[in-house]
């Protein structure tokens, strides 16, 4: 069901709605609701309440506006609770992994149909990701997992081959996206294994992870950078890191180029011009920032839409300040640490590989990619895998400490022995 459930919301960024179902079933079923998935994401519900108070005494909305902003963010607790009620407690790091592949494997494959359909060799990257899509994050997760995750079947000459295929096959999906982000969840994977390895607490990481993106997300910084990267005269450095860390926006070109800091450098407009309520709680649901221009943005280019406001911009950071303020932007990014096992390190190190390695991508969504308002399966599969992992990362101390202790009149030299039953 897991697989099935990773799938959908990869394939239909309106198919979380269907987990409402899911939670009414469980409800009627079992007449109560698994809350850890409501634990994880409380942080959102804070920032529905701030948002709503704000908007409504702001104004700065329309009535559309409003409602889509408060239906994406109740999303987040959705997501995370229906992953979280998947799983259950007692879901095994084998079957984990299982669905994992499974779900990536189907999301490559129809990927590369796609792809091929098109004539995918033959297109621009942007004609690319507007027609066939950006790729699927879960193809990375199944790389992942066939490579360094727990054994989905007896080691011998043709379970070799079979994972090694399989992986290429996934490879080539992810290649073929031309999607930086997607190789870039490689490394992630990489840092949260060696860290894993190290036995290094992950809130010391994460802390300095969020601390960067907390940081870059401020135009005035992003701006600083660019100025400092233009001085050192290397065109190829520029072009790379240009679209988030621009800070020269005299022509349409210019604000094409480099679109993500255009549209954060509006968005903090925006912000400082706002009332003294605004600066801490923001202007809530619905607000949006004048980008003073009409401008046609890339994923809708194909249609030949312009806008001259958005909703909400890529760098998640400066979003929070305009909807939620200074108060809304702490709590925005304590969201990633309520999704994320800061425990020490589990009996089950691949649910902790998992959970941490998506952590970070979350970390990278925020900067880049509109945060908890993404419609993206980058988001939303990476959300769902960090929520199913935090909760089996819990029952999973849980019972560790239940096998530690000496039962209720027993004397404490049992512990020895629960241990070595654990």
């Amino acid at each position: 069901m897991l697989a099935a459930w990773l799938v959908a919301i990869s394939l239909d960024k309106y198919a979380v709605f269907l987990g409402a179902v899911i939670i009414a079933w469980q409800i009627l079923k079992t007449g109560k609701l698994q809350l850890s998935g409501l634990y994880v994401t409380r942080p959102v519900l804070l920032l529905i309440i701030i948002g709503a108070i704000s908007g409504g005494f702001e104004l700065r909305f329309t009535f559309w506006d409003y409602m889509r902003d408060a239906i994406l963010l109740l999303r987040v607790p959705l997501i995370a609770i229906v992953s979280a009620l998947i799983v259950g407690n007692q879901m095994s790091e084998r079957n984990f992994a299982r669905a994992i592949v499974m779900a990536g494997t189907f999301l490559a494959a129809v990927y590369l149909i796609r792809y091929m359909g098109m004539g995918g060799d033959e297109l621009t990257r942007r004609a690319l990701q507007t027609g066939v899509g950006r790729g699927y994050v879960l193809a990375v997760f199944a790389i992942f997992t066939l490579l360094f995750g727990p054994n989905l079947r007896c080691v011998s000459f043709t379970s070799i081959l079979f994972k090694t295929g399989l992986s290429a096959m996934l490879m080539y999906s992810v290649v073929a996206s031309t999607s930086r982000t997607l190789l870039l969840l490689l490394a992630y994977f990489f840092v949260a294994k060696v860290w894993i390895a190290l036995r290094a607490p992950f809130g010391f990481l994460l802390s300095i992870v969020v601390g960067v993106v907390a940081i870059l997300s401020f135009p005035p910084v992003l701006e600083g950078i660019g100025r400092f990267v233009d001085s050192l005269g290397n065109p190829q450095l520029s072009s790379f890191i240009g679209e988030l860390v621009a800070s020269d926006f005299g022509s349409f070109s210019q604000i094409n180029d480099a679109y993500r800091a255009f549209e954060a450098s509006r968005g903090w407009e925006t912000f400082i011009n706002g009332s003294s309520w605004s600066y801490l709680f923001g202007q809530g649901l619905g607000a949006r920032v004048d980008l003073g221009v009409s401008v046609v943005l890339g994923a809708q280019s194909a249609n030949l839409t312009s806008y001259t406001t958005v909703p909400f911009g890529h760098v998640a950071g400066v979003t929070a300040l305009v909807k939620f303020g200074v108060i809304g932007f702490l709590i925005y990014f304590w969201t990633l640490f309520t999704l994320s096992w800061l425990g020490p390190t589990s009996r089950k190190p691949f649910f902790s590989v998992i959970n941490h390695g998506s952590i970070i991508l979350l970390a990278h969504i925020f900067l880049t990619f509109q945060g908890l308002f993404s419609t993206l399966n980058l988001f939303t599969a990476t959300l769902a895998l960090a929520s199913a992992s935090t909760t089996l990362l819990h029952a999973d101390a849980k019972q560790s400490k239940l096998a530690t202790e000496p039962a209720t009149g027993q004397p404490c030299k049992n512990t020895t022995k629960a241990l070595s039953h654990a």
